[in-house]
């Protein structure tokens, strides 16, 4: 490919490819139902991030039917989760996920765990015990 740079953008419309001038452009899927804003944000339009990656980058990484612009959605949203800034819901709802038990799944899948300390634990213990199981 050419020296430019690819963009990976996320556009809330129709999912496309585009080739110009500057390099590839790749859209991520339209947001399903599932992700559509709360009711006070009804009338924004979903913010749209691009991302530069030289060519040669783009075209190694994205190999073998890799979807970049999922990858780069998740590990955004990964790392946003992981700094607090956003929470366990706002992640599901973020990347699409329909279940708290697929979210799950996505997290050990990162190899982000749920931080608890002894004293979580000990609580736990005792609330399973006061409940007989």
């Amino acid at each position: 490919m050419g020296s430019g740079n690819t963009a990976w953008q996320q556009e809330p419309a129709c999912p496309s490819r585009d080739t110009s001038e500057q390099g590839r452009r790749t859209l991520l899927p339209p947001l399903k139902s599932s992700l559509q804003p709360a009711k006070a944000t009804m009338n924004r339009k979903p913010m749209n991030v691009s991302v530069q990656i030289p060519d040669d980058l783009a075209q190694r990484l994205g190999g073998g039917g890799v979807d970049l612009s999922r990858r780069a959605l998740e590990g955004f949203a990964l790392e946003e989760y992981k700094a607090g800034r956003v929470s366990k819901a706002e992640l599901r709802r973020w990347l699409g996920i329909e279940t708290r038990y697929e979210l799950d799944g996505f997290l050990k899948e990162h190899h982000v765990y749920i931080e608890a300390t002894v004293e979580d634990l000990r609580r736990d213990v005792a609330t399973l015990q006061r409940l007989g199981l």
